[in-house]
């Protein structure tokens, strides 16, 4: 009796935990088809550098043509989406958000995958790097509009990698990074960077982006930085799903300087070192971006496993 219950709760766990990870069969199937079936949209795509092979996936606009150059954002994953599954970083952070706006998302997104995390010095990073330059051979890419982004690790990451090849990035958007090098300062400070984080995150401690972001200012920078009135490791849920971001990456240039955050709807809220000035919650006045906030849910028609922290 006893063994048989143990028997359905395992059962029954193991079909939540699927459940949760994103058991969708649309989904599921446009992301396994998309290398050989599609040229839009979310494709996976193979890496053979220095030896490594490597999985990751693309986002390319619906409307893409080569007969124009495309602005592009390079996504990194936190640690929960590191391993060998290509989909992996397609279910948490900027790919829903992408795929919410995919019918007219104007940027070519890039999503590679680490084993662990974001040290400048791996693998993962310099395969992050030739991703890129791989990316601009297949696609018409603008070279001065290549942004980096990444959540926890991959904030830590987009701090690291975005300092050791700076020559790579028209700006950068961290998301509650899990740590900074205050070393790197001199050489950040010359960038465009617009941070964000939680008010209040259990699972870094806010020196960390703190320590970085000074760093940065004594060394003549001024990097935007937003703290949204939440509790929470997800800060990047109300950014990429407010879409101001995008609007300030396409204004973005290698080597120019940084402008200050669109104004729009938004709910949050500047820290008092750098203050962005908040647009009402709620006002029929507020202008309209190019970049409607992302809807919360999500159809089964769209190219993508839902979302799970």
């Amino acid at each position: 009796m006893w063994d048989s219950a143990k028997k359905c709760v395992f059962v029954l766990a193991f079909f939540g935990l699927a459940c949760l990870t994103g058991c969708n069969g649309a989904r599921d199937t446009a992301l396994r088809m998309g290398e050989s079936t599609k040229h839009t949209g979310f494709l996976h795509k193979t890496l053979v550098n220095e030896g490594r092979s490597r999985q990751y996936a693309v986002f390319i606009p619906h409307n893409y043509s080569p007969d124009k150059k495309w602005p592009a954002i390079v996504f990194l994953h936190g640690i929960g989406e590191a391993g060998s599954d290509v989909s992996g970083p397609l279910r948490v952070g900027l790919a829903p958000f992408v795929a919410d706006r995919a019918d007219n998302f104007p940027f070519i997104v890039i999503f590679p995958q680490s084993t662990g995390g974001w040290d400048p010095n791996s693998d993962a990073a310099r395969d992050a790097i030739a991703i890129i330059e791989k990316t601009k051979q297949e696609y018409s890419v603008d070279a001065d509009r290549i942004s980096l982004t990444g959540l926890s690790t991959g904030g830590y990451g987009t701090f690291a990698i975005g300092a050791k090849y700076s020559y790579e990035f028209a700006a950068l958007a961290p998301m509650c990074p899990s740590g900074g090098d205050t070393s790197d300062g001199p050489i950040l400070a010359k960038m465009n960077i617009w941070a964000f984080e939680n008010a209040v995150d259990p699972f870094v401690m806010p020196a960390s982006m703190a320590s970085t972001l000074s760093s940065i200012r004594s060394a003549g920078g001024n990097p935007q930085h937003t703290v949204y009135g939440a509790f929470g490791h997800d800060c990047w849920e109300t950014a990429y799903g407010d879409g101001a971001i995008f609007e300030w990456l396409q204004q973005q240039r290698r080597g120019g300087t940084a402008g200050s955050p669109p104004a729009g709807p938004s709910k949050t809220s500047a820290s008092p070192a750098n203050p962005i000035t908040p647009a009402k919650a709620s006002s029929s006045a507020a202008p309209v971006r190019p970049f409607p906030a992302a809807k919360p849910t999500w159809s089964n028609d769209q190219a993508l496993v839902p979302s799970v922290y």
